[in-house]
């Protein structure tokens, strides 16, 4: 079922149709689209729980994922079938962890985090709200920061992850002025 809604904007008529979850439009490819979506969908269980719907190649995600990570990835993957213009990535993320438990956990887990690769510099601070992680403060490489990013986006009940971490300059010499 399409349902389309008129909203007058400041004097101006605008005019917004959805396609109900499943639902293909009417565009040049919206049906091949569709199918391939389907067969995506289809071929992981993690993504099991999660539909979608294509109008005038523009792919809507809805449903539930376990983890982020799930939820990055079925949007980058519908992102690369030919001919998709768009991803709307509606879908949410299962788990309900308190904020204060989800913090320490994932305090914990930075915290031995590239140890053994002779990582002694990076400094990272964890804040949680509402599931929403914000990630603070500087690495040593872009491996190390990558890393960290992956932790959260890994861990359960993490629902969206805010990256604010600075990648130091890389030189011979920074490791002695940090000593």
């Amino acid at each position: 079922m399409r349902k389309i809604s008129l909203v007058l904007v400041t004097g101006v008529f605008a005019i917004s149709a959805w396609a109900q979850s499943g639902q293909v439009g009417t565009g040049r490819y919206d049906q091949q689209i569709q199918q391939e979506v389907t067969k995506q969908l289809q071929s992981k269980d993690k993504w099991k729980g999660i539909t979608a719907s294509t109008d005038d190649a523009i792919v809507t995600l809805n449903g539930n994922a376990k983890l982020l990570i799930d939820k990055i990835d079925v949007g980058k993957k519908v992102d690369k079938i030919d001919h998709v213009q768009g991803v709307r990535n509606h879908v949410q993320v299962e788990g309900n962890v308190p904020d204060e438990q989800l913090r320490q956990q994932l305090a914990e887990k930075l915290r031995y985090d590239r140890v053994g690769y002779g990582v002694a510099f990076n400094a990272l601070g964890v804040g949680v709200q509402n599931g929403v992680v914000t990630l603070n403060g500087d690495v040593r490489d872009y491996p190390a920061r990558d890393s960290a990013i992956a932790i959260a986006e890994t861990t359960p009940g993490v629902k969206e992850v805010v990256e604010n971490i600075n990648v130091l300059p890389t030189s011979p010499f920074e490791d002695t002025i940090r000593l």
